[in-house]
């Protein structure tokens, strides 16, 4: 029954046997808890979970021509959010004058900084430091006293960071005192040129000549100082321009673009300091991360604002209370003031409306609100500070700013409110994390203050391109996009839908104008820059922050809401991937790759086989395939039958911009590098020739209910060479099969489930690679899956102990050669465990 097995997964078939499971997560810790033991990680095998799963299918097609077919993304793939630090200093003047340093632990969470802030006028004076001179070192007297100051004994309990420091400041004692100081720095890299080192030659000669005293002497010394000073900037600039042209156009040195463009603005360096680590309990902390958790958790312990039961229950209660969605007017039916309407009416009544005499939505106007006493917004303050206090806020007066949102400029005046006991005066603006909102909320006074600030980082990427020289296309409009666009778009998502045309046109110019420095155009043409307006920018984060609305509150909808759009995003524009996607119910891998590729790519992939199986967790699978496809372009190379059409720009959707032949992916902008490698094992396997590879296998269509791991351990005796398997005994004779947990990854499972098997004394081993995939997705059943994986040992059956309720059965000599060829260079699918 073992051979059988085996000979069938060898073949590349699903196992018609009964769905096993042995061991899983779940059960260990319910049996744990059953014995009064606490489990060692809580189960989080829930159905939410386990509906969570996703499954992801990617094709890397290579051709005759080792080009790899690519698409032009058309969907937006950013996440994550922005940091910022505790504390900005913003005083380039004072930042000039002052020193800083980190004193002694003082027992806080914070350690104690040093500020030292010079008050003279004058500059320092530059003494240059010499460096260390090695070569005449006394490297024996220095190791007998480093040897010396480490055998002395320290504290009993010692930090990483205290033993750091007298490490440090033993070698540093010992430094001093037997290598002295002299050597030279590195010169510049445009001093080493003939010319320049001609002219300095010259310059020094002719300060050499002002001892004598000859008039003309120090005539040619000041035209020997000039020359050497026009040679030093052309040389230094040509050095530049190389420097642009070569080391800066690479696609990893954008960090390096990022921080010479900031040195020019002017702006605080973004280099880490010297770390410090921190004590929280017995752990010692490094990470800044791990640093604001822990003073996080400290400061909820003492922070005077003690959470309390009743108020809380109390402000829980009201909160559900308030958000109940029942309307008043029609009580959920959707008739009389809330029947649909178009979009072009209420524009034509507000229009037309007086300002003064238009309602709101509460049948009120701003002609009831102008003509309330001052006690009415006292009362209005008041509730504001009592609603604060009572959800545990403090209200700062001295911080509150105050704005009157009206289109008639006369309720502005003279408005002022008490808040805390402080006077709050209106004013015409308000600063809000950044973003200016006026009285209109027309956002003109932010959009000019972004031409102030976007302006001079236009000049200062200007600088780093010319005619013959400087960085390439793509490369500029990768730094662009983050220097330029990045400052534009800051917090978007609140105020660039509602931006007025005339103000969206402040923001165009300066676009154009840096598209133009991108292009190498010097006035307006008809060339594509790759990016795109902020108009159509504005209408694809309005479309966002609708689209994460409506999906954040899809259970208080009341039937489905649909949004369309024709436009594309340009998160990703310009930016390409393998033509890949989610796998969409009652799809087997196979029909899911053909649908990917023939929407993305406008071609018919034919599958031959699986190269590659990509899993991080446990809850995100990726199938990577390789296939030949049909198609014009394709029919071209290889005469064979159109089945299709390469997608060009004409033929964009909301799947793909393009698709195209890729010979050189450094050439191009991706998404993500995560398919450098996959496009090398495509291609690889492309060429193989006649070297050896695993047979075309494709995963088999057998639907499970869960997701499972099925090994097939094999081992050699040393007594006639034979190999043999591990089987179960559970219930029937079966390979051994385990639950893959959904929080954890493929190794963690599995090194959780050969403990099981093996005990604490486990043999070494390795997963070789998937030996078959077993998969189909039915609408109505849970999407499970099987992976089964070849796990050699490395030590021989008479030397591994099992626990009860395994057995090594033994395989017939050719049945095991087979099995063991399967452990060559690519004779098996890869398998990809993301960490």
């Amino acid at each position: 029954m073992a051979e059988e097995m085996v000979q069938k997964l060898l073949d590349g078939q699903a196992l018609d046997t009964e769905e096993f499971c042995d061991f899983s997560l779940e059960d260990q810790n319910e049996a744990t808890a059953a014995k009064g033991v606490a489990p060692s990680s809580p189960s989080t095998f829930t159905p939410e979970l386990k509906k969570n799963i996703c499954y992801v299918v990617a094709a890397a097609i290579v051709n005759d021509k080792g080009e790899v077919l690519m698409i032009q993304e058309a969907k937006s793939y950013r996440s994550g959010g922005q940091t910022a630090p505790d504390a900005a200093f913003c005083s380039p003047s004072l930042a000039r004058r002052t020193k800083w340093s980190i004193g002694p632990d003082l027992g806080s969470d914070h350690l104690p900084m040093l500020l030292e802030i010079r008050t003279g006028g004058a500059p320092p004076k530059m003494i240059r430091k010499t460096r260390w001179s090695f070569k005449k070192a006394d490297w024996l007297a220095f190791q007998e006293e480093c040897e010396a100051a480490f055998a002395e004994a320290g504290p009993e309990h010692e930090s990483d960071q205290e033993l750091a420091t007298r490490f440090h400041q033993a070698l540093e004692e010992a430094s001093v005192r037997h290598i002295p100081r002299g050597a030279r720095n590195q010169p510049r890299p445009w001093a080493l040129d003939p010319e320049l080192k001609e002219a300095v030659d010259a310059r020094r000669a002719a300060r050499r000549d002002l001892r004598s005293g000859d008039r003309s002497a120090k005539e040619r010394w000041v035209e020997a100082k000039r020359r050497a000073a026009s040679v030093e900037r052309r040389v230094s600039q040509r050095q530049f321009r190389e420097y642009v042209s070569t080391t800066l156009n690479k696609h990893q040195s954008l960090g390096r673009v990022h921080k010479t463009l900031k040195m020019w603005e002017g702006a605080s360096d973004d280099q880490h300091r010297a770390a410090e680590s921190m004590e929280d309990g017995d752990r010692t902390l490094v990470s800044d991360r791990d640093k604001a958790n822990a003073f996080n958790r400290t400061y909820a312990t003492v922070s005077k604002q003690v959470r309390d039961r009743k108020v809380d229950r109390d402000t829980k209660t009201r909160l559900k209370a308030s958000n109940v969605k029942t309307c008043h007017e029609c009580w959920g039916r959707k008739s009389g003031y809330c029947s649909p309407f178009s979009e072009e009416e209420p524009t034509r009544q507000i229009s037309q409306a007086q300002l003064k005499k238009s309602p709101g939505p509460d049948d009120l106007c701003n002609e009831h609100i102008k003509h309330l006493g001052p006690r009415a917004r006292e009362l209005a303050a008041n509730t504001l500070v009592k609603w604060a206090r009572r959800s545990k806020m403090e209200v700062a007066g001295q911080k509150t700013q105050l704005l009157v949102l009206s289109q008639n400029p006369r309720d502005a005046v003279d408005c002022h409110i008490h808040v805390a006991g402080q006077l709050a005066e209106g004013g015409p603006e308000l600063k809000l994390l950044g973003v200016t909102l006026d009285r209109t909320l027309s956002f003109g006074p932010y959009c000019r203050s972004l031409r102030r600030r976007v302006r001079p980082r236009a000049a200062q990427l200007r600088r780093l391109t010319g005619r013959s020289w400087g960085l390439q296309e793509q490369q500029l409009r990768a730094v662009a996009n983050g220097y330029v666009r990045g400052a534009i778009e800051h917090a978007a998502a609140a105020w660039l839908p509602a931006v007025s045309k005339s103000n969206i046109e402040i923001l165009e110019r300066e676009m154009h104008a840096v598209a133009r420095i991108v292009t190498g155009c010097i006035h307006s043409a008809p060339h594509h820059a790759g990016t795109l307006c902020s108009s159509f920018r504005a209408e694809m984060v309005a479309l966002q922050v609708t689209l994460d609305h409506v999906l954040e509150h899809q259970r208080d909808a009341p039937e489905p809401v649909i949004i369309c759009t024709d436009s594309l995003s340009a998160s990703c524009a310009g930016q390409w991937y393998l033509p890949a996607g989610r796998m969409e119910a009652g799809e087997t891998i196979a029909e899911a790759a053909r649908r990917e590729v023939l929407e993305e790519t406008g071609l018919e992939l034919e599958p031959t086989t699986l190269l590659m199986v990509e899993t991080a967790g446990g809850a995100w699978y990726r199938f990577v395939v390789t296939g030949t496809v049909t198609g014009e372009s394709w029919a071209k190379q290889h005469r064979l039958v159109t089945g299709g059409r390469l997608k060009t720009p004409a033929d964009a959707d909301p799947e793909s911009l393009q698709a195209q032949w890729v010979a050189d992916l450094s050439a191009y902008e991706l998404r993500a590098r995560d398919i450098e490698p996959l496009v090398e094992l495509a291609r690889a396997y492309h060429a193989r020739g006649a070297a050896a590879w695993h047979p075309e296998r494709l995963p088999a269509a057998r639907a499970h209910r869960r997701l499972l791991l099925r090994l097939v351990v094999c081992v050699r005796k040393r007594a006639n060479n034979r190999v043999s398997v591990l089987m179960s005994e559970k219930t029937s004779l079966h390979l051994p099969t385990c639950e893959i947990s959904p929080p954890r990854s493929i190794h963690s499972t599995l090194k959780k489930y050969m403990t099981e098997m093996f005990g604490a004394d486990l043999p070494p081993h390795r997963p070789a690679g998937v030996l078959s995939v077993e998969y189909s997705h039915q609408p109505d059943q849970p999407a499970g899956l099987c992976l089964t994986l070849l796990v050699p040992v490395r030590k021989p059956l008479e030397e591994v102990h099992l626990i009860d309720k395994y057995q090594w059965c033994e395989l017939n000599r050719e049945l095991g050669h087979a099995l063991l060829d399967r452990l060559g260079k690519n004779q098996l699918v890869s398998l990809n465990v993301i960490r």
